[in-house]
């Protein structure tokens, strides 16, 4: 005799990633962009900066599961992986996840994305399509990294 699911207390990949979006992420300024950090209760950080996430008893990279929720497939099913257009591993933003080879996501790591300049001024230099989301300020590629937070332009 079969159980229904719910009677586990199982959860589907939608619910999941809805809550996990909506309730469970910080909204943490990147550059010109807002990514989404899962934080909590259940959610692991390793060295590199990806966050594992508890669904259903598994341990699961968080922007893989939503990506392959939002999107309905999975890229190692077509030999690529899920990308991060803004550079941040710990981001889960659907907007920031892309599905493309290994050959592709390496090389966004040196792509600069976007250049904004200390008058606010904003140059897309990228060219990966879709395009990295990720930016560095002209002033730092001219005069090398502030000496201190409050030499910073931007004061990040």
């Amino acid at each position: 005799m079969s159980r229904p699911a719910n009677q586990y207390n199982l959860i589907t990949p939608t619910e999941f990633v809805n809550t996990l979006l909506d309730s469970r992420c910080a909204k943490v300024e990147h550059g010109m962009f807002t990514c989404y950090v899962p934080e909590g209760p259940g959610t692991i950080k390793n060295a590199s900066g990806y966050i594992r996430v508890n669904f259903n008893g598994k341990k699961i990279l968080a922007h893989v599961l939503v990506f392959q929720t939002r999107n309905g497939f999975s890229p190692s099913e077509r030999g690529e992986e899920v990308s991060h257009l803004c550079d941040n591993p710990s981001c889960c933003s659907p907007a920031h996840l892309t599905s493309e080879t290994r050959r592709v996501n390496l090389s966004r790591r040196s792509c600069p994305g976007y250049i904004v300049t200390p008058e606010q001024e904003v140059f897309h230099v990228c060219r990966h399509r879709p395009e990295c989301t990720k930016n560095i300020l002209l002033d730092r590629i001219l005069h090398g990294p502030p000496a201190s937070i409050e030499d910073s332009p931007c004061n990040i």
